[in-house]
């Protein structure tokens, strides 16, 4: 192959779809080391730029860096066998020539640019890669599936890139949270399980276990990923929200769920489950309705589930105590203070007339996190401040 040239041939499969008159789709594969030869011309990303009182160009959106290193991680040190079967997108802006073979297969000629309309971490992360030599000789030969467009026009690949980035719809966080779950259970994909989130599995690991196993306030009360929308509407608190207002007792001052120097067994899981289960215990002793009637108060929602967690975390934490037994009975004379006086039942309220929301005196008023902070400190002192 002439390095200086832009042109190269690929055998191809044409596809029918509605594409106008001197259009085509073509489907091929092409490896690392033609993919990022002449980078910059042979394959170009058509970035969006603003120029003042002229016309804009362009309308990639720009290169995130981080991205680029992720996926070059992934390649070359999170997994042994790295997949990325997704066709790169791109188009070329002017007629390609196609020599049909038999039925629709034939060999495609490209002379010109292809501009890439979906791809472009790929694309950058192997012409990063292909930079070192070493890399050349172990990755060069790694194929890509490509989707090639012959003789669209730029306000069609705009189109597509417009579909295909804002139509798509993002996985939802607790259905990752099992993704991930999975993927650290299997050694060959662990690594793809950033270390900074580990606890969140074991997080999940104790929501399963409250929502199915132990008899106690959660018990069929937390939404899972597969509930169906009657389902949703029955429980209370989805399981993302359940295991993010987990982590003070993993991460920060007030650790309670210790996993610095080893992962938790399944036993372990259980205890940490059951003391859950005795912090809620006090809860339900203290404000009884809204343990028996929780759509109607929101103390086993977001707000409650949050405020009241970081409560916890600090009484079980505190240096002066001796034991989990006196931390929880300390907890219970501070709560049943708490409720006698600036945390009556009717603070929980989930629904309260305007005025009570202008003196700001429930806790659908404290839903950010620092509101969820004041409430747990409130808790502690016995005074909303």
């Amino acid at each position: 192959m002439n390095e200086t040239s832009l042109d190269f041939k690929i055998s191809a499969l044409k596809i029918h779809q509605r594409e106008k008159t001197q259009q085509a789709i073509y489907l091929g594969k092409i490896k690392a080391e033609v993919l990022t030869a002449r980078a910059g011309e042979r394959f170009v990303i058509d970035y969006y730029k603003r120029i003042p009182k002229k016309k804009d160009i362009g309308y990639q959106r720009l290169l995130a860096d981080k991205a680029v290193e992720k996926l070059k991680d992934f390649v070359l040190q999170e997994t042994s066998n790295p997949l990325l079967p997704t066709a790169i997108l791109c188009n070329s802006r002017v007629p390609l020539d196609f020599k049909e073979i038999e039925s629709d297969l034939g060999i495609l000629s490209i002379k010109d640019t292809l501009y890439i309309i979906d791809g472009q971490h790929r694309f950058e992360a192997w012409k990063s890669m292909m930079n070192s030599p070493a890399l050349m000789e172990e990755w060069g030969d790694y194929e890509f599936p490509v989707v090639i467009l012959s003789n669209f026009k730029e306000y069609q690949e705009i189109e597509q890139f417009f579909v295909i980035n804002s139509r798509q719809k993002k996985i939802k966080t607790d259905l990752a949270q099992r993704h991930l779950l999975k993927l650290a259970q299997r050694e060959e994909t662990s690594g793809l399980v950033p270390k900074n989130v580990w606890w969140q599995l074991y997080a999940t690991k104790i929501v399963d276990i409250l929502n199915e196993q132990l008899d106690n306030v959660w018990k069929g009360k937390i939404i899972l990923p597969s509930d169906d929308r009657d389902l949703r509407k029955a429980k209370i608190i989805s399981q993302n929200s359940f295991v993010s207002s987990l982590k003070p007792f993993f991460i920060g001052k007030n650790i309670v769920f210790d996993i610095s120097k080893k992962p938790p067994d399944g036993a372990t899981l259980e205890k940490w489950a059951e003391l859950l289960v005795e912090a809620w215990d006090i809860v339900a002793s203290v404000y009884p309705l809204a343990i028996e009637n929780p759509h109607d108060y929101s103390i086993m929602k977001t707000v409650g589930a949050y405020s009241l967690h970081i409560f916890f975390c600090k009484e079980l934490s505190r240096i002066d105590t001796p034991s989990v037994n006196v931390a929880l009975k300390r907890a219970e004379k501070s709560l049943k203070r708490a409720a006698a006086d600036d945390f009556p039942l009717r603070f929980w309220r989930s629904r309260v007339p305007d005025y009570v929301k202008e003196e700001g005196r429930y806790a659908g008023g404290y839903s950010s996190s620092a509101g969820h902070n004041r409430i747990a400190a409130g808790l502690l002192m016995g005074k909303l401040i």
